[in-house]
């Protein structure tokens, strides 16, 4: 249970994004939502409005005259079923991608892909990946 979803829902839709992304193979697709800042402790903060849930990364080597940079990230199915579906009436921006990301999220669980293990892993349905390019027209408009 989600602590304060109205400031969630604020935080990604301000600090972070809702994305389907191809996997490195290019051969599967898998939900994101991600937190960006370059304060750890902000990010420590949200953790615990979230309940914990999801995890946080080092992101990019700190350069000369740059600040460190941090992520939040969370991409199991249906963890990021749960979310979205707690936040979505706050999303003041962002609410296509929760949708879509809602939508692909509960077809992969009907289809039983979060339970698949070792190196099987069931092929994304056609309607993933037209999920896929409708989320990255979404969000090359700006995220709104």
């Amino acid at each position: 249970m989600i602590n304060n979803p109205q400031a969630v829902a604020w935080i990604i839709a301000a600090e972070g994004s809702i994305s389907l992304l191809r996997s490195n193979n290019g051969k599967g697709v898998s939900a994101h939502i991600n937190v960006y800042n370059t304060d750890l402790r902000f990010l420590e903060q949200f953790m615990e409005l979230v309940d914990g849930i999801g995890h946080i990364y080092t992101r990019g080597k700190k350069l000369v005259g740059k600040k460190q940079s941090y992520e939040w990230c969370l991409s199991t199915y249906s963890e990021c079923l749960n979310l979205l579906t707690e936040i979505y009436e706050w999303l003041p921006i962002k609410q296509e991608q929760a949708e879509i990301v809602i939508d692909f999220c509960f077809r992969a669980i009907h289809q039983g892909r979060h339970l698949s293990l070792g190196r099987y892993r069931p092929k994304p349905q056609d309607e993933d990946w037209n999920a896929l390019e409708l989320i990255h027209q979404f969000n090359s408009k700006g995220g709104d």
